[in-house]
């Protein structure tokens, strides 16, 4: 009986066990019908700008949808790139996808996520933009990234297949999609990321060969006739730096090719490029006057009757008599649809949408301006006539003072060395770049090289060394000689900071016409830090005016100590002057403090205009990655000024003035006497060294000759009749007088800092 008795009770634990793992079987497969109702939706692998995440950064993504009649709790269960290592990463708990709901995540490597590649985030942007969707944190980003030609799998918690979804080339800010949602094929869409599939749009993409141009861009002597051919379709062609579609000019015959110089202007004559063009404003900008030098620049691609259609091929065509205007120097065309640089809503170029709407908000708190437009119905409000005591200026928020990768445009750069032959070309983003300076008709522009442009390389043949980041260089508000970042950096390199290079001058060409003298610069980055100082970019934290700029969102507590540090320290003392030694390299901070406060009229800096790095973790090999903090001298071209060669700038430093603040930790320095007596004495050093007026005349003057043949083709361009070869002299003249004068003006105020 006992026997009968025990087996039962044995019968019964077994049957409890089975049940119980049927159970957790069927709860941690969520019921086989219910796994069938999650599917992966949508996936988009180079995400440049549809989708941000709460970082304000852009990750590629993936969507998930479920198209079943409740809520789903997916939590442990797992994405992955592998077929062989399904549980790669896995969803955290509490994770639900919502009926008819859709979940997104993110792909940028939880232990590897890289920061946009801009100044800062905007929220505001993305959504005047109207282009980007902000997302709500919801924690979900992988352990590792995607990449074309492979299958992500999605697995349920005991890793049983759910969904396999097959990554094939994308273009940027496109996706993959099934449409309808969760059921249908896979194509190749606009981004509905959180939204129905259905509400996007099909993306055609290049299937047809390239049309065949009979010349390769380049300089040519004569006209001649420009022959195109392609066997697969028909043949469209542009003239004006647009995207060519079966509405464009339709390739029937051979293009003269011949100098288009005497032509009207087009997009120079654009007046809505810069808030000082405005009549009210008539600030020292102007229009040309005259009919602007001009290249020729032919887009083609190939359409057939299915809807198919090529890649567009970009060429260049320079007359010798355009050519000739450069001799010895660099040419280089940037081709563009015109509606990214100059369309109201998109362009990155103009006042548009975003400056008029700035403006219209200004009237609209201005009680003066509302009595106006009420008794003046018929006045615009587009920011082209001031209304009362309201009007367009530099803090106007235009399209070309937004920032981040929502306003980057593709462009095709052409190189031509200072031979004129043929030196690279290839696909890019383009950025405005500048805060103060953006508002000028003349901008610097970014570019940036990336995997979906073609490659991450930007050509070596500009600082002959790999650059995923440079920037066209304008030359802000150096805008009569265009020299001083460019020397400034040469005679300083040798200091204990770092400093951005500059190519020689060259002449820029948008869309066919003529935009001034530019040169290539290095972006001040992580990647410049990295080739600078040979330490892992991937480990850069960089400070850039106050605010993390380059690093990981876990770097704010790096600069946060640093910054705690500053604000308590007494460096009267001994104990924490040491210890901010081990902080700094003191070297590297002496020697920026110095050189600005001998180059500078103190207006600006240094209260922006000061960036510093130091590496996220120490490596015992290489010196500079120790975790201390070193210093970057940048933006340089307002100084040098003659009129400020008297000025104080060390107590401008140290005291403030009444628009700006002291610095707070030169200030506190400067109350050690060891560092006091440390300041000066290579203060000294640098001034009859780097600063020794005869030899930085000569290495001026060097500089100097090099652009004065070009300068007034740049002044006639952007200034009309205002300036001649005579303004450029006078102002090289005067960086001079400022080099041979300065110091016996400022040794004296820097040694009674120093002894006070």
């Amino acid at each position: 009986m006992r026997s009968i008795k025990r087996h039962f009770e044995l019968f019964l634990c077994l049957l409890f066990a089975l049940v119980t793992a049927i159970i957790a079987y069927a709860a941690s497969t969520a019921g086989s019908s219910d796994i069938k109702d999650i599917t992966i939706n949508e996936v988009c692998l180079y995400n440049l700008s549809c989708l941000y995440d709460e970082n304000g950064a852009h990750p590629d993504w993936a969507e998930l949808y479920n198209k079943g009649g409740k809520d789903i709790n997916i939590s442990g269960w797992y994405l992955s790139d592998s077929s062989s290592k399904r549980d790669k990463w896995f969803f955290p708990e509490g994770t639900v996808v919502p009926t008819n709901g859709y979940l997104t995540v993110f792909f940028d490597g939880t232990l590897d996520k890289e920061p946009d590649q801009d100044e800062s985030f905007s929220l505001d942007s993305f959504i005047m933009n109207g282009k980007a969707v902000p997302v709500r944190d919801n924690g979900l980003h992988t352990s590792f990234k995607l990449s074309k030609n492979e299958t992500l799998y999605l697995s349920s918690k005991n890793e049983y297949p759910v969904d396999s979804f097959q990554l094939i080339p994308l273009k940027y800010d496109t996706t993959l999609a099934r449409v309808p949602d969760g059921t249908g094929d896979i194509l190749r869409r606009t981004p509905t990321p959180l939204s129905s599939n259905s509400k996007s749009s099909a993306v055609t993409y290049p299937s047809l060969d390239e049309p065949r141009f009979s010349r390769e861009s380049g300089l040519y002597d004569s006209e001649f006739y420009l022959s195109i051919s392609s066997e697969e379709g028909d043949i469209y062609y542009t003239f004006d730096g647009s995207e060519p579609t079966p509405s464009s000019l339709k390739y029937e015959k051979p293009i003269r090719i011949y100098d288009r110089s005497s032509e009207e202007n087009v997009y120079s004559a654009l007046s809505d490029v810069s808030v000082d063009l405005l009549p009210y404003i008539n600030y020292k900008f102007s229009i040309p006057l005259s009919p602007v030098l001009k290249c020729n620049v032919i887009r083609a691609a190939v359409f057939d009757k299915n809807g198919n259609r090529s890649e567009t091929v970009s060429r260049t065509f320079f007359p010798e008599s355009v050519a000739a205007n450069f001799k010895g120097i660099d040419m280089i065309s940037l081709i563009t649809d015109p509606s990214n640089l100059f369309d109201f809503e998109k362009g990155i170029y103009v006042i548009g949408k975003n400056g008029v709407e700035s403006f219209k908000k200004r009237l609209s708190e201005s009680e003066n301006a509302l009595r106006f437009l009420e008794e003046n119905p018929e006045i615009p409000t587009d920011g082209s006539v001031m209304i009362a005591d309201v009007k367009m200026d530099e803090f106007i928020g235009s399209n070309y003072t937004f920032r981040g990768s929502a306003w980057e445009r593709e462009a095709f750069l052409t190189l031509f060395d200072k031979e004129h032959k043929l030196s690279s070309s290839g696909t890019l983003g383009i950025r405005v770049k500048g805060h103060r300076t953006c508002n000028f008709p003349k901008k610097s522009l970014n570019l940036y090289g990336r995997n979906y442009y073609g490659s991450r390389v930007i050509d070596k043949d500009v600082f002959n060394k790999d650059y995923s980041r440079l920037t066209l260089f304008a030359g802000g508000q150096d805008e009569l000689s265009l020299v001083r970042d460019a020397f400034i950096s040469d005679i300083t390199s040798e200091l204990s900071f770092a400093s951005l290079s500059f190519t020689s001058p060259a002449s820029l060409f948008i869309d066919g016409e003529f935009w001034g003298i530019y040169r290539f610069s290095e972006k001040m980055d992580e990647d410049f830090i990295g080739g600078y100082f040979d330490v892992d970019p991937d480990k850069v934290v960089m400070v850039k005016n106050s605010l993390l700029s380059k690093g990981i969102p876990e770097d704010d507590e790096l600069y946060g100590d640093l910054r705690h540090f500053i604000m308590n320290a007494d460096f009267t003392a001994g104990t924490d002057y040491e210890r901010f030694q081990e902080m700094a390299d003191m070297e590297s901070l002496i020697d920026f403090y110095a050189a600005r406060i001998y180059i500078d009229e103190g207006m600006d800096w240094p209260n922006i205009n000061v960036a510093f790095w130091r590496t996220r973790d120490k490596d015992k090999s290489n010196s500079f990655a120790d975790g201390r903090w070193r210093w970057l001298n940048f933006d340089n071209n307002s100084n040098l000024d003659y009129g400020a060669v008297s000025v104080n700038t060390i107590s401008k430093a140290l005291k403030g003035t009444k628009n700006y603040r002291p610095d707070e930790l030169f200030s506190k320095l400067m109350q050690n006497p060891d560092f006091k007596k440390r300041f000066l004495k290579r203060f000294k050093e640098i001034a009859s060294t780097v600063f020794e007026p005869e030899s930085a005349i000569e290495k001026l003057d060097r500089y100097a000759a090099e652009i004065r043949p070009y300068i007034e083709s740049d002044f006639s361009r952007y200034f009309g009749e205002r300036y001649t070869i005579r303004d450029f002299d006078g102002d090289i003249e005067s960086i001079r007088k400022y080099l041979r004068e300065r110091r016996d003006y400022i040794i004296p105020f820097v040694e009674e800092a120093c002894s006070s």
